[in-house]
């Protein structure tokens, strides 16, 4: 994975595991082997890509930050948690009114899109 993987790419594995998993616990969540996670976090081997991507969706940080495209993870987005809950009220309670059933999946897709919208015209 040589030039993928920013050199400090160990201290930004720590950042993304702090206050959520242990070594062992992100290991076990993304299905590899304790001692090949703690070579990552050491330096002395670099993860494959397919292990970047599921460290990156378990951790909720972005494939660049974690790679080292990024300078911070502040140059994440944050999320309106405010205007996240009053989307997912807004869709629940459409629904109701409509006396819908929706799947997780369109429940999902209602909410990023008028979540997206909602931060626009803020």
């Amino acid at each position: 994975m040589s030039g993928v993987i920013h050199e400090d790419f160990p201290a930004r594995l720590r950042v993304a595991i702090k206050g959520k998993f242990t070594q062992q616990s992100l290991a076990s969540e993304i299905g590899y082997s304790v001692s090949g996670v703690k070579k990552w976090f050491s330096g002395h081997t670099d993860p494959s890509w397919s292990a970047v991507v599921l460290i990156a969706r378990t951790c909720g940080v972005s494939l660049d930050w974690l790679a080292g495209r990024e300078l911070n993870e502040a140059s994440k987005p944050e999320i309106d948690v405010e205007t996240l809950s009053a989307v997912i009220r807004e869709v629940a309670l459409n629904a109701s009114e409509r006396q819908e059933v929706l799947s997780p999946q369109e429940t999902a897709k209602w909410v990023s899109q008028l979540y997206r919208v909602s931060m626009r015209m803020k």
